[in-house]
């Protein structure tokens, strides 16, 4: 009977250490704020044509604390955002039928940052990143549903990685 006590004592110190290192490691979950945290304080954000990356990178630097000027001549950096696009392509085609049944998407965008004496920091970069999904023709809904929600999730990453690349400046 006395033994019980030692084990509860060493659980409750596991669960309390656990959590501890954990965090101490710098481990963190991903997506766990709405806004990553930024470094930089005033940023001027242009577009050659208007993207969701562009909105939801918004989002993030707002949310991250970076105040988005008006004026270029006020900002730490000038980000020019262009050449958004995504692309779907077949992978794999039935045998059978002849149909696709397995696509990739494919979204690119490129950045230019310019510092205050309009100085190319970062030149043209290439943020690329792509998914693949199933299609199934008997669930038309479903896939094209697929679709619209991996879209929006690389949007997301899309605009997470411009902060980290921003946060390097």
């Amino acid at each position: 009977m006395s033994s019980l006590p030692l084990k509860t004592n060493i659980s409750v110190l596991v669960l309390i250490l656990i959590p501890v290192l954990t965090a101490s490691c710098g481990f963190q979950l991903r997506g766990s704020t709405p806004g990553a945290e930024t470094t930089l304080t005033r940023l001027y954000l242009t577009e050659s044509e208007p993207s969701p990356v562009a909105d939801k990178l918004r989002f993030q630097l707002e949310t991250g604390g970076t105040d988005l000027v008006n004026d270029r001549e006020l900002a730490q950096y000038r980000l020019r955002l262009q050449a958004y696009n995504v692309e779907q392509t077949v992978l794999s085609v039935s045998a059978i039928t002849g149909k696709a049944e397995e696509y990739q998407l494919q979204l690119t965008i490129r950045l230019t940052v310019t510092d205050q004496e309009d100085s190319t920091v970062i030149d043209n970069r290439l943020i690329r990143i792509s998914r693949d999904y199933a299609f199934d023709d008997t669930a038309v809904l479903g896939s094209v549903t697929e679709r619209d929600v991996l879209i929006n999730e690389m949007t997301d990453l899309a605009a997470t990685q411009i902060v980290q690349v921003l946060n390097t400046l």
